[in-house]
């Protein structure tokens, strides 16, 4: 599996970390991936947390390094233990890294780590309806090379997972403004100039379009 993110503009994965968390927040799933994905997620959306290391190869306090409301909120949905045994776990594995001198060490995520961010917002985008439709529809078309098939069938299954409709072969179309998690999506996989995103003004006998999208 391709997993590139060097192309990402540098805003994109903070603004689509928090995309996610906020799904995440709101989700009733608290499987085990659910919750180190959630601890991934409040590190990369700027969420601190410390350590305080009674000695190298343990934790004996986990604390926030100066925590606003926000940041108490979230943290306070994991228990103490489970949370010490996810941030080691981390640190094996190299997603998160430890700063500072002395017992008090600040938690920070890593390149591996926001990778890793990316490869769970990738799977979870979503298209959210605005308040009012503006009778625009938005196609996405794309001819990558067979030598990818690969990551044209992900980028397939992600565009019906987000609800975009299969207009034609390698054509999709959706009513809703999608320009980020297109964006984001080609410059992911490394299709960015195997994708195009085209905003049309009408589209005739859009009857069954509309009453897919429910506008």
């Amino acid at each position: 599996m391709d997993n590139r993110s060097e192309t990402l503009p540098h805003d994109l994965p903070k603004e689509l970390s928090d995309f996610l968390l906020k799904q995440l927040v709101t989700s009733k799933a608290r499987e085990r991936n659910e919750k180190i994905k959630k601890v991934l997620l409040l590190l990369a959306a700027g969420s601190s947390l410390a350590l305080a290391i009674a000695s190298p190869r343990s934790t004996r306090l986990l604390t926030f390094f100066q925590p606003d409301r926000s940041d108490w909120d979230d943290w306070k949905l994991f228990n103490r233990r489970y949370l010490q045994n996810t941030i080691r776990r981390l640190q094996r594995e190299k997603i998160i890294e430890t700063e500072g001198m002395g017992d008090y060490q600040t938690v920070k995520i890593t390149e591996k780590g926001k990778t890793k961010v990316l490869q769970f917002a990738i799977e979870s985008v979503k298209i959210d309806p605005p308040s009012k439709w503006d009778h625009k529809w938005w196609l996405v078309f794309y001819d990558i090379k067979s030598s990818k098939k690969s990551i044209r069938d992900r980028f397939q299954r992600i565009l019906r997972s987000a609800g975009f409709y299969p207009l034609q072969e390698s054509v999709y179309i959706h009513a809703y403004p999608c320009e980020t998690q297109v964006e984001f999506l080609r410059s992911f996989l490394g299709i960015n100039g195997e994708v195009r995103l085209i905003l049309a003004e009408r589209i005739e006998n859009d009857e069954q379009f509309r009453k897919y999208f429910g506008v």
